[in-house]
């Protein structure tokens, strides 16, 4: 098995990590985790014009069809940095849309994840025993 990255992962590497190593420096990180939100708006905007969010989704939603291995690449980058930003919950949660939501939630959701504007999360909701509502 050959488990190398391929042309297409590498290059999402190699500019993540650029985008990563100029802008989440020391720096910036004390003048982040000063703010309100503690999420670093300047750097997702960046990740986003880059086209490194919609890379993870599929060719169908407008992205690059990399998926989950496209996300680890990022994830690992990101964690080099330890940049405050949500890939994690906004990508996975992406990828959860693209995968199962319906074409309408996928036109709703997808575009805004790629361009930046929208950070959404994963949300679970159990129903059994402890279901308050019950």
């Amino acid at each position: 098995m050959d488990f190398s990255l391929g042309e297409e992962l590498e290059a999402v590497r190699d500019l993540a990590r650029e985008i990563f190593t100029d802008r989440a420096t020391p720096e910036r990180l004390r003048e982040v985790e000063t703010s309100p939100t503690r999420t670093d708006t300047r750097l997702w905007a960046d990740l986003a014009s880059a086209g490194l969010l919609g890379a993870v989704l599929p060719e169908a939603d407008g992205g690059a069809g990399l998926g989950m291995a496209g996300l680890c690449v990022l994830l690992e980058e990101q964690g080099r940095r330890v940049a405050p930003v949500p890939l994690w919950p906004a990508l996975a949660g992406g990828l959860a849309v693209a995968a199962h939501g319906t074409a309408r939630q996928r036109a709703e959701l997808l575009p805004g994840l790629a361009s930046g504007e929208v950070r959404p999360t994963v949300a679970l909701e159990e129903f059994g025993p402890a279901d308050p509502l019950a």
